[in-house]
């Protein structure tokens, strides 16, 4: 008997993007792969989802499930991974759209190829011409983003693909990263649980970059030193946590126009939860730290 297609998980999380959101979940379900099924997590501002619940109310493969307080990037995906059955779970935002029809079909072949492989992460491009976003796309041993498929050590949250025993192995996104840098975390993660990730170009998103519903200018660099702090606490030895956080400081300064509040105010989060980080700490070992190292990955930055 020929073994079946692994069942795949397409989860999208949104929040005040219906038609967006509606693009994402059409991309997903126009893809030619037999077994498929759509979970969104829907914020729910003033009930404007009303219209996306009503829209797949009766569609077997699309499951909507409503938030009601905005609980962020990482707890969003985490229910998202709870509510998906898939053998294989992806992950779309809900201004992407797949490329082409066959991105499910590529994502199996790859994960049945490279069993030791946990995590997939795809070309991202600018929606209106098809150039590649760079910062969308993990950098490869030549520190460039080629054509081709490369082993990497983190993926970009775009579009990105799991093998369930994967996420199984590992504790999901840290729920207390409303935004940004969420997942690095889960990759640190699963380089410890002994997964490889591996970039694969041949899937495609078309990234929309909708400006609406990220946080400020300058809440979003706080967020951002903030959290790469609290990745390198938790995952890094504190040699590399030292360098990185002097580094980090010093480009947030710089894109802020030296706002002074803004890096205070990531440090004073820290430092506030510095007794969970630290209990949190687990370092990973220095095998994978040079593994990390020459496949141009995020040690420092």
């Amino acid at each position: 008997m020929p073994v079946a297609e692994p069942l795949v998980s397409i989860v999208i999380i949104t929040y005040d993007r219906v038609e967006d959101a509606i693009a994402a979940i059409e991309s997903a379900r126009s893809q030619a792969y037999p077994r498929l099924e759509v979970v969104v997590i829907a914020n729910v501002p003033g009930g404007s989802y009303e219209p996306l619940a009503d829209r797949y109310r009766d569609v077997d493969a699309v499951s909507i499930h409503e938030e009601h307080e905005r609980g962020g990037v990482s707890r969003a995906r985490n229910r998202g991974f709870d509510h998906a059955t898939g053998d294989i779970v992806v992950i779309l935002d809900d201004d992407a759209v797949f490329e082409d029809q066959r991105a499910i079909e590529r994502i199996a072949d790859t994960f049945e190829e490279f069993p030791d492989v946990g995590a997939l992460s795809f070309r991202s491009t600018d929606y209106a011409d098809g150039s590649d976003i760079p910062t969308e796309i993990p950098r490869g041993p030549n520190g460039t983003v080629p054509d081709s498929a490369y082993y990497t050590t983190y993926f970009v949250g775009v579009g990105a693909a799991f093998r369930r025993q994967a996420l199984d192995a590992v504790s999901g996104f840290p729920p207390e990263f409303f935004y940004y840098k969420e997942e690095l975390d889960l990759s640190f993660q699963l380089l410890k649980a002994g997964y490889e990730l591996r970039y694969v170009p041949e899937v495609v998103v078309r990234h929309k970059g909708t400006e609406g519903s990220r946080p400020s200018e300058n809440d979003g660099w706080r967020l951002t030193l903030e959290n790469r702090i609290r990745v390198s606490i938790r995952h890094l030895p504190w040699r590399y946590v030292l360098i990185s956080t002097l580094i980090w400081t010093v480009y947030v300064l710089i894109h802020t126009r030296f706002s002074l509040n803004t890096v205070v105010g990531a440090y004073r989060n820290v430092v506030s939860d510095r007794t969970q980080l630290l209990s949190q700490r687990s370092v990973i070992d220095a095998a994978s730290r040079r593994r990390v190292a020459e496949l141009h990955g995020r040690l420092w930055y």
